[in-house]
């Protein structure tokens, strides 16, 4: 039972983007001047439950490539074996029922933003477009989609009526999550022997990922 649990927090991998999720949800609250309520707790949950289907989702995806894979790290539990495909599709689809569920129950509206996270997810790794194979696509769906999502979620949560606050808000969290992305890919890149061709600051020199940097950070 203890090895079943540990295979399934390993297929979540909550570590991996914990404070990636709090930090922008948070970013959405203070902006609607949100507290620390029932509202808060159910959309960070739901933010995190939409989250853990793009990674359980990714997952599935990678297994079958993974199998064959001595260097992926961390590993994956589905080409280990501890945990079947079917099983992992389940959790997926419990996570995005949970996150969708939650949404519901703070604000229809909040149900548009629940699937507009959950697409990213499907898209990010679905077969048919894979956008985590295709660099800038990678770099902008963190920065346009999934970050600003989470971060829009804590705003309506709070904030139910779209004001000028909103623009401000959606500029600062795309300009973060771009130089967190890049810095992110960076150290990466320094850590692997053999580079994936996908990561984006292969396709940018040097020079230019730190003029990004300094311009995103000015900005």
């Amino acid at each position: 039972m203890t090895k079943r649990l540990q295979a399934f927090l390993q297929l979540i991998r909550t570590k991996d983007y914990f404070f990636f999720v709090l930090a922008y949800s948070l970013l959405g609250i203070a902006a609607a001047q949100g507290e620390f309520s029932v509202r808060f707790v159910l959309v960070c949950a739901a933010n995190f439950s939409a989250v853990a289907f793009t990674f359980i989702f990714n997952q599935v995806a990678d297994a079958p490539a993974d199998t064959f894979s001595e260097t992926k790290s961390p590993p994956n539990p589905i080409a280990q074996g501890k945990i079947s495909s079917a099983e992992a599709r389940l959790a997926a689809c419990a996570a995005a029922v949970i996150s969708l569920l939650l949404f519901w129950l703070l604000d229809w509206r909040l149900v548009l933003v629940g699937l507009v996270l959950l697409s990213f997810g499907f898209l990010y790794s679905s077969r048919g477009t894979r956008m985590h194979g295709i660099s800038m696509l990678d770099l902008a769906g963190h920065s346009w989609l999934l970050a600003p999502a989470l971060s829009l979620s804590g705003f309506l949560a709070f904030q139910p009526h779209l004001n000028s606050e909103l623009l401000f808000l959606f500029l600062m969290v795309v300009f973060l999550s771009l130089i967190g992305e890049i810095t992110h890919e960076q150290a990466a890149l320094r850590a692997l022997k053999e580079v994936p061709a996908r990561q984006t600051v292969l396709n940018i020199s040097a020079r230019a990922v730190h003029f990004l940097i300094v311009v995103f950070a000015g900005a």
